[in-house]
């Protein structure tokens, strides 16, 4: 097990349970004394404002939903062009879209689902928290299709990521870290920055990567940052972001 950087403070970091997260969930479990939680955005939102996470890796959306938190800026996952961790099954005939259905807690991370149909088909539907056991004249997200799901042929297929590089020219944000009020941010810049470094090493030591982590790049540079500040000002423009949402680095 790797000691963690600041072994006296215990830390308490949330990691989403999706595939192309688990490089940094893996890297972080093996790290002490921290407490990995595996949870969906939105409850990880609750438990930062609960003071029961530290930090947590979040969509930029659910990010700046949080009060007084504060993002650690260069560290983060980010997409450009075709990257199958986010995809929308569509009805073939895509203005026949009633809603963006959503297993519950995931309501956050739809948004750039719900962004990309009104920018391509100037449809704006709401995302609704659903079992997903019917989706007749519905889209709905799924972050880990099945073979099933895309050989459906009532539905089409979108790569969400690629569409937004697509329309805007920038990599998209995908998720970023944000820490609670009073975290011990110096030292989690200190540890995430470590489990980002020996991620991409173990990626790049496989000798295939995991379908999910194609077209993931897990450092947010100039381009990806620029991507952030665009899909805010479109999400305000389109109402997916409330007016008290906002954005600051520590």
């Amino acid at each position: 097990m790797i000691q963690s950087p600041y072994e006296s403070v215990p830390l308490r970091i949330g990691v989403m349970p999706t595939t192309w997260a688990s490089p940094l969930a893996n890297e972080l479990t093996n790290m002490h004394p921290i407490t990995v939680v595996k949870e969906t955005p939105d409850a990880m939102i609750h438990m930062l404002e609960n003071e029961t996470l530290d930090c947590a890796l979040l969509p930029p959306w659910a990010a700046g939903s949080l009060k007084h938190g504060r993002a650690i800026p260069g560290l983060g996952v980010c997409t450009s062009g075709p990257a199958p961790c986010q995809q929308l099954l569509l009805p073939c005939a895509p203005q026949q879209v009633a809603q963006i259905a959503v297993p519950p807690g995931w309501a956050s991370a739809a948004k750039l689902s719900a962004l990309i149909l009104a920018l391509q088909y100037r449809l704006h539907v709401p995302i609704v928290e659903t079992s997903l056991q019917d989706f007749i004249q519905q889209a709905y997200v799924q972050f880990e299709l099945t073979e099933a799901d895309q050989e459906n042929p009532a539905y089409t297929l979108m790569d969400v990521c690629a569409e937004w590089t697509a329309q805007t020219g920038l990599p998209y944000p995908h998720a970023v870290w944000i820490g609670r009020h009073g975290a011990p941010l110096p030292k989690l810049r200190a540890v995430l920055a470590r489990t980002h470094q020996l991620s991409v090493a173990a990626l790049e030591s496989k000798s295939s990567a995991h379908p999910a982590h194609m077209g993931v790049t897990y450092y947010m540079g100039g381009a990806a940052m620029e991507g952030l500040r665009r899909a805010f000002e479109l999400g305000t423009e389109y109402g997916l972001c409330g007016p008290d949402t906002e954005f600051v680095f520590c």
